[in-house]
């Protein structure tokens, strides 16, 4: 009961109230594990509350549980949200050292990091070592770069990432067409921006998106 309501508590930023029901878990003489330490680590990732987030793998230490994939990657999407890239690099060094191999979510979350401060190049090289590891990128480790160079205004790069996704199969997301045809339209170019709406709407055809995503996406570009 306590870990639902700690994690309902982090879902909405309610940090404070979550911190209060593990500290009354433990005096009800209830052990938390390594998913109620995770949970109360979701909430301050949310957050972008870093300091929290290292309280806590202090906690899970003294508890002698050891920090897992999600922990580590609670703290990289931290970093990340607050323009700590370097410090999200940094982590995943960590986590390595640790013996804890990152996973397709520690890795976007190091993309989301990288775009957000503006490192392009790193987040490339971040998707290349997922490629490496032979671990698939999926749609929100493309869209997360797609949706970065397109607002950075390099259409091009972000399109080139566009087909290589949609010829693994995988679907871009109605906010990563939007953030498409908003870079297509402030270079005044048609063509692009028809190229974008045909992709969305063989999306469409095939149950990719919903009709709500067309709507939104298709309304002022024809």
């Amino acid at each position: 009961m306590f870990q639902s309501i700690i994690k309902a508590c982090g879902k909405y930023r309610a940090l404070d109230n979550a911190f209060e029901l593990h500290e009354q878990m433990v005096l009800s003489g209830i052990n938390p594990n390594a998913a109620t330490f995770n949970a109360l680590m979701n909430g301050c990732r949310l957050a972008g509350d870093v300091s929290r987030i290292l309280q806590v793998i202090d906690m899970m230490w003294s508890s002698g549980i050891a920090p897992d994939v999600v922990s580590y990657s609670s703290l990289v999407d931290a970093y990340g949200r607050i323009g700590r890239v370097e410090d999200a690099f940094a982590t995943v060094d960590d986590m390595i050292a640790h013996g804890v191999e990152p996973n397709i979510v520690t890795f976007t979350h190091l993309i989301n990091a990288a775009v957000r401060a503006g490192h392009i190049d790193a987040a490339y090289k971040v998707l290349e070592l997922m490629k490496e590891k032979d671990m698939q990128p999926n749609v929100f480790t493309y869209s997360a770069l797609i949706n970065g160079l397109a607002k950075r205004g390099e259409y091009d790069r972000a399109m080139d990432l566009m087909e290589q996704m949609r010829s693994r199969g995988i679907h871009p997301t109605a906010v990563t067409y939007a953030t498409l045809l908003k870079s297509a339209t402030r270079l005044y170019d048609e063509d692009k921006t028809r190229s974008i709406v045909r992709m969305l709407e063989d999306d469409l055809e095939v149950g990719a998106c919903s009709g709500k995503a067309q709507s939104e996406c298709t309304s002022d570009y024809h």
